[in-house]
């Protein structure tokens, strides 16, 4: 995994979705930055890549949501197909 939330979720049993919508808000561009660079190597960027994809579900809607517009946003800013 990149990205790991089980450290904020631990001591209320389970997700909760407002702390988990904002730690993907927080990790969301650092995360793909990774994946680029896990993917292409050290500086690997938006041009490595000839579209952009987010999964829509399963999970929560709140949390799905994030990738989803960071993925549109990258998409439109890059002229990417999405």
């Amino acid at each position: 995994a990149i990205a790991k939330q089980n450290k904020i979720h631990e001591e209320w049993g389970g997700v909760v979705p407002s702390l988990a919508r904002r730690a993907h808000e927080e990790a969301v561009n650092k995360t793909i930055s990774l994946a680029l660079e896990q993917a292409f190597g050290h500086g690997a960027d938006a041009s490595c890549v000839d579209a952009v994809a987010a999964t829509v579900g399963p999970g929560i809607e709140i949390c799905l949501r994030v990738g989803a517009t960071a993925g549109r946003r990258a998409a439109l800013t890059h002229q990417l197909p999405f």
